[in-house]
């Protein structure tokens, strides 16, 4: 599970990237739309950082956890 949760976070940082990228692309003519994607990506990258403390704490419960057996 684990890894699952590792992988969607680099996910997000793809996603997050290929959005600035498009807004960057969209920028001059549909200017409306190039917001939205920066929107989306600093969600994006928000998603990032919690899932990667979310993955940390899990870990560090699965150890006290073993440590306690």
């Amino acid at each position: 599970m684990i890894k699952y949760l590792k992988f969607s976070g680099i996910a997000y940082l793809f996603l997050a990237a290929f959005s600035v990228y498009t807004a960057i692309s969209r920028w001059e003519t549909e200017r409306d739309n190039a917001y939205i994607f920066l929107g989306f990506s600093v969600v994006l990258v928000f998603l990032f950082f919690f899932k990667r403390k979310f993955i940390k704490r899990y870990e560090e419960r699965a150890k006290n956890e073993q440590h306690k057996k």
